[in-house]
């Protein structure tokens, strides 16, 4: 368990973090429970993927998560299990905890696709999931095998040696890689069905269109048994995550499938592994990708989470999504072990510091208004880029006030232009068609000022075409 968090140095946002009860108002004690608030741009992804790097020592942070413009090396200081210290300097921690499971965007480009493909190494990755070490072992004798034999067969004849001889040589071998593929192969379908029939429960849980229906490889050559790829049955039709083959009548998931589609698949075959194996011992870090799902798929994967953070052993949810990080306290008061957080920027960088969340969620539209009320009418010293954030959930958050029959709270203001431009007349929201452009015009404007890169290379917006930008939104707030 990650009892406490007392100093991030010099990786992404966390430029000179350390723990402070003054000034972070909570005592640095990490719960079971942990739900971590943190806009776009404030350190989310980079403290998912630290503490990934505190999983598995192939992920050296400082080559994936150093400060830019920084030459101060990377240290953190955590204390662990209660009592124990661990380190993170000199390009290393001093100690791992093997039982962190981590759900972010590199679970999915590492294990199953990248830009909606599965190439050569997520499949690899995906074997090793799947088989783990046990698979891994025997792809390690099957793959010396096939050297010895291939060395057999096209090596000069020993001194003295027949043809026959030879053929003995190449029978023999070839015989013994044939037990140990028929072996591999007794074992891999014993996991490969487990493995589809969990991914199966799960998925039916969010979609009832979408199941698994097998894993294979293309058998090409001997080593494409262990680059394996699913197959997904959709609406009765077979769809897989791999570029298309000359006469291949499996549609591409690039294209057969949407966004949130492809999400739940990814979230189902992460929760695989603990209805599996169970939760009981690990440590789970949910970074949410949930931007895709409608309101019945946020709803199913509140209530997976939900019952995933209370059979494990610690849970972290880090989200950009105030809404979703309500709901998900809201399911969740009953656990008294239960610590709402929030990542918080400040001009010294990224720090965790304590969230009333149900404060925060009935006031988020009010403060957001009163960020470009000041800004408009001169009041104070702003920053700028605050002022940007601000424009589109304060929209967001007056249009799904007013429209709250029409407009769902989870969604964001792209689907809300979307369903103003396919609404009809008998329609309340229909009557926003006037300010449609306007809408489309804050929308994309504030859109680049939205993503975190994980290393604080915020863009600078310049004052004046905010100031246009902030008038438009005040015209248009009138017309709403």
């Amino acid at each position: 368990m990650i009892n406490k968090i007392l100093s991030i140095q010099n990786i992404g946002h966390f430029v000179d973090y350390n723990f402070s009860a003054s000034k972070d108002n909570w005592n640095g004690e990490l719960k079971k429970i942990n739900i971590i608030y943190a806009p776009n741009g404030s350190g989310k992804t980079t403290f998912a993927t630290i503490l990934k790097s505190l999983k598995e020592s192939s992920l050296t942070l400082s080559k994936f998560k150093h400060t830019f413009n920084s030459d101060e090396s990377a240290y953190l200081k955590f204390i662990v299990n209660n009592n124990s210290i661990v380190e993170y300097k000199d390009e290393s921690w001093s100690s791992f905890l093997p039982e962190i499971e981590v759900f972010d965007i590199n679970f999915i480009e590492d294990y199953l696709f990248m830009g909606s493909v599965a190439k050569a190494n997520n499949k690899t990755n995906l074997f090793k999931l799947i088989l783990g070490e046990k698979g891994i072992e025997f792809r390690t004798r099957i793959k010396k095998l096939l050297r010895e034999l291939q060395k057999i067969k096209t090596a000069r004849p020993k001194k003295g040696e027949t043809p026959e001889t030879r053929e003995t040589r190449v029978s023999e071998k070839q015989n013994e890689l044939n037990k140990e593929v028929a072996d591999f192969k007794d074992f891999s379908k014993e996991k490969y069905d487990n493995f589809i029939d969990a991914v199966n429960k799960n998925l039916k849980k969010f979609t009832t269109y979408i199941r698994l229906s097998e894993i294979t490889y293309d058998d090409t050559t001997e080593y494409e048994m262990f680059r394996i790829y699913m197959i997904f049955d959709v609406y009765g039709e077979r769809v897989k995550f791999c570029l298309p083959t000359q006469n291949d009548d499996i549609l591409t998931a690039k294209y057969a499938l949407s966004e949130g589609d492809k999400s739940t698949i990814a979230l189902s075959i992460f929760l695989s592994r603990f209805t599996m194996e169970g939760s009981e011992n690990k440590i789970i870090v949910f970074d949410d990708l949930l931007s895709s799902f409608d309101f019945g798929r946020r709803s199913a994967t509140i209530t997976q989470l939900s019952k995933l953070a209370n059979e494990s052993t610690q849970f972290f949810l880090l989200t950009h999504d105030l809404h979703f990080a309500y709901d998900f306290f809201e399911r969740n008061t009953f656990q008294i072990s239960l610590l709402t957080l929030q990542i918080k920027v400040t001009q010294h960088g990224s720090r965790l510091s304590a969230f009333n969340i149900q404060e925060e969620h009935m006031d988020n539209t009010r403060r957001n208004l009163n960020v470009l009320k000041n800004f408009r009418d001169s009041i104070g010293s702003q920053n700028l880029i605050d002022v940007v954030r601000s424009i589109r959930p304060a929209l967001e958050g007056i249009i799904k006030i007013k429209y709250f029959d029409e407009i769902e709270s989870n969604i964001w203001l792209g689907t809300i232009i979307e369903r103003i431009s396919t609404s009809t007349s008998n329609s309340r929201i229909h009557k926003l068609k006037t300010i449609k452009e306007n809408l489309v015009q804050l929308n994309e404007y504030t859109q680049g000022f939205h993503h975190d890169s994980g290393n604080g290379d915020f863009l600078n917006p310049n004052i004046e075409e905010l100031r246009n930008q902030v008038a438009l939104f005040f015209e248009t707030l009138d017309d709403i």
